[in-house]
């Protein structure tokens, strides 16, 4: 079934994506961007760094997707079957790099939308942009945390991703299922999704008989956690 479904759920994303760009009226998402025999959609990636764990996954995911739907045709615009083109820029886990790459795959490669990726870090900068130049982007980030880097919401940004509040009930209701002492110590990144997740963790233990005994928060990129657990 996942096979059969993942085709499907990435032509619709794809779709989705660039039926808006097209349809928005910006200067910068205009027609004449897809006007020739291809369209672009870009991503950047964090595929070195601290988190380039995700970011080679999501290369892998974007890449697949784009060329399930380019095996189908591609995608319609005005009658006219027309082939994705995708261009990935390692962002190298740095927000920085992430914003003036943004601004690059819009103003230079002439992406009518854009991936994005599972960091709230980098997501909020990119679509501060997406905001900015008026190109949509979907992305997969913890939704609290990214809601938090603009308290008005984001107009061209879509995040498909769970609940936090419902995943950290989900995983203590798991936990009761095995017979524990039900301490817990947490180990959190200082990240805006650390931040929530941490805090949601504890707070919701008590409500599940769990005691939290420890919290312990690092930056991203740790590698070495002894100090930590001696």
């Amino acid at each position: 079934m996942k096979r059969k479904l993942r085709p499907v759920l990435g032509l619709a994303l794809a779709a989705a994506v660039v039926s808006v760009a097209v349809g928005v009226g910006s200067s910068v998402a205009s027609t004449d961007r897809t006007s020739s025999n291809e369209i672009v959609i870009g991503a950047t990636v964090p595929l070195t760094g601290a988190l380039a764990a995700f970011g080679g996954q999501e290369k892998i995911a974007d890449t697949m997707l784009v060329n399930e739907v380019n095996a189908k045709g591609g995608i319609t615009v005005d009658g006219v079957k027309k082939k994705v083109k995708l261009v990935i820029l390692d962002n190298k886990t740095d927000p920085n790099v992430t914003t003036t790459q943004t601004r690059t795959l819009i103003l230079q490669d002439h992406a009518v939308g854009l991936f994005g990726n599972i960091a709230p870090p980098l997501v909020i900068p990119e679509s501060a942009i997406a905001d900015q130049l008026k190109v949509p982007m979907t992305h997969h980030t913890p939704i609290q945390a990214w809601l938090g880097g603009r308290k008005g919401g984001w107009k061209y940004s879509w995040d498909v991703f769970f609940n936090e509040p419902q995943m950290t009930t989900t995983q203590y209701r798991a936990a009761n299922l095995v017979k524990t002492n039900k301490k817990v110590v947490l180990f959190t990144d200082t990240e805006p999704d650390g931040v929530v997740m941490g805090g949601l963790w504890a707070k919701n233990a008590p409500k599940f008989g769990y005691t939290i005994v420890a919290h312990e928060t690092f930056p991203v990129g740790t590698t070495d956690f002894s100090s930590y657990i001696q």
